[in-house]
């Protein structure tokens, strides 16, 4: 019987992410992968350098905030969350197709929720 992993995947130890990996059949390729490492927390950084405030941000994180457009944008969608979306999204095709000029199906949209199914598939 599989040995049960006691602690957050996360968390757990090389050896046993490589034992994870083996029971549940993931490509060969992707087995030697090392697990992320966090990087240092604001906390730690004060500490080490003797700083009294740091802004510390990934490299896709913005250190001005989100831009009022976006949060107007997401405060005008407030009422749908609650609402699937367009499995088949004609409106934003049919943008996409004048900006493009292209032909009817010469492209293919797909939902989240797709993306996340291939994402999840893909290493095994």
């Amino acid at each position: 019987m599989p040995r049960r992993f006691e602690k957050p995947i996360l968390r757990a130890k090389s050896s046993e992410l490589k034992e994870l990996a083996t029971i549940m059949q993931v490509k060969e390729s992707l087995r030697g992968l090392s697990p992320y490492q966090p990087g240092k927390s604001i906390e730690e950084v004060k500490r080490q350098y003797g700083l009294p405030e740091i802004i510390k941000l990934a490299s896709n994180e913005n250190p001005y905030g989100s831009s009022p457009s976006a949060k107007a944008a997401i405060a005008a969608e407030l009422d749908r969350l609650a609402v699937y979306p367009d499995a088949a999204p004609a409106r934003c095709a049919k943008r996409w197709r004048s900006i493009l000029a292209s032909r009817k199906h010469s492209f293919c949209l797909a939902t989240v929720r797709m993306r996340w199914c291939k994402f999840f598939a893909a290493p095994f």
